[in-house]
């Protein structure tokens, strides 16, 4: 064991046992790498904000069951993003962005991928305001698939939604952000 690690484990035992400097120390460490996570699932800063300190709560009052096999911060990671998902279901507006046929069915469009050389002339920051400007369902399934790596069947679980729809989402996210970043480009 390194002494990084060593240290680390010290520190979880010590969150363990309600160590507010420990949990500050955790909390410091992780707040910039989690915050990126929070807004991108936010409709603003406060609103990320807010979805990381509830985070950080659920982090440290469960800490407990934290077993110590896998990646502390893997752990950790989940649970923020957990947190993301609760915090879109439990806004009064979650299903408004659906789009139903009138046969019940969701639409699905074809696949379509942002162009590379596009998105090369946009800075991490314009890329970010533009995924923030999706609707809500839409950012919150390509966020889970583009950059947490989820499965259209897992984000179908995680969502309570049906894969169908999870695919329509990802496909509009694709398609709504293709035509803002060549909008872009274009006025540039």
């Amino acid at each position: 064991m390194t002494r990084l690690e060593s240290t680390h484990n010290e520190l979880i035992e010590k969150c363990k046992l309600k160590d507010r400097k420990a949990q500050e120390t955790i909390f410091k460490s992780y707040y910039s790498d989690f915050m990126k996570i929070c807004i991108r699932y936010a409709s603003d800063k406060q609103a990320a904000n807010e979805i990381l300190n509830d985070s950080f709560f659920k982090i440290f009052t469960k800490i407990d069951d934290y077993s110590g096999i896998g990646s502390f911060e893997g752990w950790m990671r989940k649970i923020v993003v957990n947190t993301c998902l609760l915090h879109i279901r439990n806004n009064k507006n979650y299903n408004k962005n659906l789009v139903r046929q009138q046969d019940g069915g969701v639409a699905i469009f074809s696949k379509s991928h942002l162009d590379n050389e596009a998105i090369s002339k946009l800075n991490m920051n314009e890329l970010s305001q533009l995924i923030q400007s999706l609707p809500k369902m839409s950012r919150a399934v390509f966020n889970l698939n583009v950059f947490e790596g989820f499965s259209h069947k897992e984000i179908a679980k995680t969502m309570s939604i049906s894969e169908g729809t999870s695919h329509w989402h990802l496909n509009y996210a694709r398609e709504y952000l293709k035509s803002r970043i060549k909008k872009s480009n274009n006025d540039k």
